[in-house]
């Protein structure tokens, strides 16, 4: 499963609306999420903790109900590190999709990284880099941010992201996605999040880095 296709735009213009559509997390955050994995027909549930912290602290911990560790996996300027492996997911599940997946929303993409791009359908996209890492935001229900979050490295699809729910301040404005799926690129492991608690977790409109 190839990374999409993009193309310069004819009209760069829309760049500047769509940068200050996207939301950008901010410094430092601690999430907690309840999960449900879906794979072969089977699923399994439980809770993850995500801590990150700017530039590039990523810390993804699987917790049980009682609160043992099902796995952990860190990402940090040295590169991605299981601590843990899971009893489930195996280890470049953890790198390539868990982690690289989740790291454009909690880590976000500087500004000089993006540029607006069209993909195969002709629709505009932002395109950026993180880390080794090529990111892809799309609009796929005309929600004002971009709601698909497409992971990619060395010409591969690592990870999809779709936002099924953002949360919102009692004005409407958007504080952070509230539910989303992660799916590897065959779309054969689906995880299901449920943001249940965060700290720290408000970052949009996006502020200038």
């Amino acid at each position: 499963h190839r990374f999409p296709s993009t193309v310069a735009p004819h009209a760069p213009q829309p760049g500047r609306e769509w940068r200050a559509s996207l939301f950008v997390p901010p410094p430092a955050i601690r999430s907690q999420q309840r999960v449900v994995l879906s794979r072969g027909g089977s699923e399994i549930d439980f809770s993850v903790l995500v801590v990150s912290r700017e530039p590039d602290l990523l810390r993804v911990v699987g917790l049980t109900d009682l609160g043992g560790t099902l796995f952990q996996v860190q990402r940090d300027a040295a590169g991605t590190q299981v601590i843990q492996g899971s009893p489930f997911l195996d280890d470049d599940f953890l790198v390539e999709t868990l982690v690289a997946g989740l790291a454009p929303i909690f880590l976000g993409v500087p500004d000089e990284e993006l540029r607006l791009v069209r993909v195969e359908s002709g629709a505009p996209a932002l395109h950026g880099r993180l880390g080794e890492s090529e990111v892809l935001f799309a609009r796929e229900h005309g929600e004002a941010a971009p709601d698909r979050f497409d992971t990619g490295s060395d010409g591969r699809l690592r990870a999809s992201i779709h936002v099924l729910e953002w949360n919102r301040a009692p004005d409407g404005e958007i504080r952070f996605p509230g539910r989303f799926t992660l799916s590897d690129a065959a779309g054969d492991c689906r995880l299901d999040f449920r943001v249940v608690g965060a700290q720290g977790m408000s970052g949009f409109p996006a502020r200038r880095r």
